[in-house]
């Protein structure tokens, strides 16, 4: 996992499209992970149930339950209303 993120961030793209890019990645691997997508320069769409991913990183969240969307809005907002469900 960490090689094939590895590889995708030296290509340097302008669109990031994360599914869960947290899972098999040990805490030093996604402290990395977390600063370079805070100083990445393109667009980033993650997809996450990591918590502390998505109210460190985004700054707009949408909660998608059974293909419709629930809730967009701030990070905090979003997941707070989604651990309030």
């Amino acid at each position: 996992m960490q090689i094939g993120l590895a590889r995708l961030l030296l290509s340097k793209p302008s669109l990031l499209l994360l599914d869960e890019p947290s899972n098999h990645l040990d805490s030093a691997a996604r402290d990395w992970l977390g600063k370079y997508i805070a100083k990445y320069d393109g667009s980033v769409v993650l997809v996450s149930h990591d918590r502390r991913a998505v109210l460190e990183l985004a700054t707009k969240a949408v909660w998608l339950e059974n293909g419709h969307v629930k809730m967009i809005g701030n990070p905090e907002e979003v997941v707070a209303a989604y651990e309030a469900n």
